[in-house]
């Protein structure tokens, strides 16, 4: 175990630091039935066994029971990219999250160690966060294409930022976000509407005035856990 005392913060990517609601779900449920054929797919996520890219199609390819499913999996990652991609260079917008970059900017400047660790496949995030304007230079990036489970994907950020695990926050926006850091042990700010009412550290977005106060009563939870 680390003993660095630099607190660390890592961040889920869609609804926490980019704006993808608009498109995100539905250009992945299209690149799967155009891969996979006119299967049912739950678009609030809620019923997957892990809400990440992989583990999503795993489990939908499980209960179809076809063979081959590495192949299968493979090409549906290349056609929602090539979708995500074609969205983008359409001009369609990927907002950022409001205040998200300058947040980033402070705890960086601050000493803090960053981190991503998203449920997405990598080549759409980056995709993502570059049209968001969110710069990964200096930023450790975990995805979908390290784990289908989230929590392997959190623990392989922080493990990657030589963080130390008594002193990390994740900010997400969904419960399978407030679950994993749960799991993980870690301490937990949730964001955005899905939250809201459900867990004890909270804002609306990075611009939210408790922000500073809600990051450090969640930092301080570490330290009593």
């Amino acid at each position: 175990m680390t003993t660095a005392a630099e607190p660390t913060v890592v961040f889920d990517l869609d609804g926490t630091l980019v704006q993808t609601e608009a498109f995100e779900g539905k250009l992945f449920a299209e690149a799967i039935r155009d891969v996979v054929g006119d299967v049912e797919i739950d678009t609030s996520w809620q019923r997957y066994r892990h809400v990440t890219d992989a583990g999503i199609v795993s489990q939908i390819l499980e209960e179809q029971g076809l063979s081959g499913v590495d192949g299968i999996a493979a090409t549906v990652r290349a056609a929602f990219g090539e979708k995500i991609r074609t969205y983008i260079a359409s001009g369609n917008q990927c907002p950022a999250t409001p205040g998200a970059r300058a947040a980033i900017g402070r705890l960086r400047d601050s000493g803090h160690r960053i981190g991503i660790a998203t449920g997405g496949w990598g080549h759409t995030a980056r995709m993502k966060l570059e049209r968001a304007g969110i710069s990964t230079e200096n930023l450790v990036l975990a995805t979908s294409d390290d784990s289908f489970d989230r929590v392997e994907i959190m623990l392989s950020c922080l493990q990657q930022l030589g963080g130390n695990p008594d002193r990390v926050i994740y900010v997400g926006d969904g419960v399978w976000d407030l679950e994993a850091s749960r799991r993980a042990g870690w301490g937990f700010v949730g964001i955005g509407k899905r939250l809201k009412g459900r867990c004890n550290t909270w804002i609306a977005d990075f611009l939210d005035p408790t922000w500073c106060l809600t990051y450090s009563n969640a930092l301080e939870r570490t330290r009593d856990a």
